[in-house]
């Protein structure tokens, strides 16, 4: 975990031993789907006014870096990590690509349990892809896609409590959330509807699994676009009680609450994705997924990313091939565009042209930002640690000593 600047937090890094212009005004719907309202904090950010800068030196918003070792037992081998909540005093870690299970880790990076398992009887999942947490009540809310039902579990011990059905013929569902009472879900439609509204959104009930309202037409919020991103891109940030709800094509990002999103962050540009643009990517042929198709344009696309604390917001996107970064200092009111995360926190001396390590960002709470270095990127590590160029405390210099090539992902 590394710390905020001038912050007793930390950004952590966990490894194994043997992470459509809108403005800041109302927006009105109808028929069913809810009125999107819009938060006293609403912000816009104009991309083309923002100064463009190449490096942005992580010391900026970050002090100090911290590696919690993930123990590795015949139940907590990872292969790759895509979700991550620490509450209390446990850290959960979904990896649902290559193990297809999440893991319970203490602090200190010894293994608690598993949650649930691979099978079709009570508790058991065939597919998870996202999961959220009731930090009041401390339960669990685990998504099985492939089922759509989610089952519900106890923080304390993974112990299996009950399952909600969410199964509706025209939609399905990849990402969850959890807010005060109720759960969202995203949706994405299973036949075309023609000039049918497809709806992004949609709250349920957690007893029931029936739907409670319906949100955001995806035509006015994400240019038309209803289609889950290349392995389930993830939607829902986690900040505290109010998570952030972003899809890849929005120019609003939204906060929810129970009453609704409201309206939070609004991105203004030029060459944002327009209606126009998408219509032009789903009719190509060109590439699988549309996000590929703008690879090649001069746009600003993919919003892939989002961390923030009381100083900061950083948003991780795409402005044609080229991974940008966006900064806004909340209390400066202040916005610019990075192409590249210097490193300064992690390395002593780090080099953007021979640097082949990324830390990419998970979850972020009062203590710090957690990420992850995947696994493919451990030898660097390694390699990085053995000639000294870690900026690490000397206990971590021996947790370090301990990770080899078959380690779990490192979370940072």
């Amino acid at each position: 975990m590394k710390s905020y600047k001038n912050k007793i937090t930390n950004l952590i890094l966990i490894g194994a031993t043997i992470a459509s212009t809108f403005s800041c005004g109302k927006k009105k719907q109808n028929n069913v789907e809810k009125v999107v309202q819009v938060n006293q904090k609403c912000n816009t950010l104009d991309l083309d006014q923002s100064p463009k800068m190449n490096e942005f030196k992580m010391s900026t918003i970050f002090s100090s870096v911290k590696v919690i070792p993930l123990q590795i037992t015949d139940n907590s081998m990872i292969g790759n990590i895509t979700g991550l909540q620490v509450i209390d005093d446990k850290i959960i870690i979904l990896d649902k690509i290559i193990a297809n299970s999440m893991f319970v880790f203490d602090m200190g990076g010894n293994f608690l349990f598993r949650v649930g398992r691979k099978g079709q009887g009570p508790g058991e999942y065939s597919e998870i892809s996202d999961f959220t947490i009731d930090y009041d009540k401390k339960l669990i809310f685990l998504l099985d896609y492939y089922r759509q039902i989610i089952n519900v579990y106890r923080l304390k011990d993974g112990y299996f409590l009950y399952s909600i059905n969410i199964f509706d013929n025209n939609t399905e569902s990849y990402n969850i959330q959890y807010v005060d009472g109720l759960c969202y879900l995203d949706m994405f439609y299973r036949k075309n509807r023609n000039n049918n509204k497809k709806y992004m959104l949609r709250s349920v009930n957690i007893k029931t699994g029936r739907t409670i309202e319906l949100y955001m037409d995806a035509d006015k919020y994400n240019k038309g676009y209803n289609n889950i991103g290349y392995a389930g891109n993830r939607v829902f940030f986690t900040r505290n009680k109010e998570p952030i709800y972003m899809q890849s094509f929005m120019d609003t990002l939204m906060v929810l609450k129970n009453k609704g999103p409201e309206a939070y962050i609004v991105l203004n540009s030029n060459k944002l994705v327009n209606e126009k643009d998408m219509k032009e990517a789903i009719q190509s042929k060109e590439n699988s997924y549309v996000n590929s198709f703008f690879f090649t344009k001069n746009k600003f696309h993919t919003l892939e990313n989002f961390i923030e604390s009381d100083d900061f917001i950083l948003i991780k996107f795409y402005y044609g091939n080229r991974l940008q970064f966006l900064y806004f200092d909340k209390k400066g009111k202040r916005s610019t565009i990075h192409n590249i995360l210097f490193d300064d926190v992690l390395f002593k001396n780090f080099d953007v042209k021979t640097n082949r390590i990324m830390a990419n960002f998970l979850y972020n709470d009062y203590r710090g930002v957690y990420a992850y270095i995947p696994s493919e990127h451990i030898p660097y590590l390694i390699d990085a640690f053995k000639k000294k160029e870690l900026n690490i405390s000397q206990s971590d210099y021996k947790i370090f000593s301990r990770i080899n090539e078959e380690s779990n992902p490192i979370v940072l």
